[in-house]
């Protein structure tokens, strides 16, 4: 997926070096993706209502991960230099991968995937939709049905 190829920074990946980042739950999913894209929609300054649709995806690890579940820098809110130091030696040393808390939902877990054959091929799972009410996101819901037009 084009994960690897996406040109900003995160908690293990830089502009130079990609991640595919992958959640316990779809609960975390959500929390992951209206935290990091909200940033976006304020930095364009959207603040109109608006919605959007999200693509949920599943899959499963394929390849053993370091776990580092356990170690608080990495657990930092924004500062994301020194995971994407330890995500780049870990890539050296020729690891598949990082197993972290989410930051997003407290208790849950978290990956950071640093190859793509550390994935089983991934199956679209479910389409949501997410409310923006100018400031931020509030509320999502499951898309069930498409019906022909």
């Amino acid at each position: 997926m084009a994960s690897f190829c996406y040109p900003s920074e995160g908690r293990f990946n830089t502009a130079a070096r990609g991640a595919y980042y992958a959640v316990d739950s779809l609960e975390t999913a959500l929390r992951e993706w209206v935290f990091h894209t909200g940033e976006v929609w304020q930095e364009f300054g959207v603040t109109n209502d608006y919605s959007a649709i999200v693509r949920c995806y599943t899959g499963h690890t394929a390849e053993p991960l370091v776990d580092l579940r356990k170690q608080p820098q990495f657990m930092h809110d924004t500062n994301y230099a020194p995971g994407q130091k330890t995500a780049a030696d870990l890539l050296n040393a020729d690891e598949y991968g990082i197993l972290y808390s989410s930051v997003r939902n407290p208790g849950a877990e978290a990956v950071a995937l640093l190859r793509p054959s550390a994935t089983t091929p991934v199956i679209q799972a479910g389409h949501y939709v997410v409310q923006w009410d100018g400031e931020r996101f509030t509320q999502y819901a499951h898309v069930e049905d498409y019906n022909p037009l």
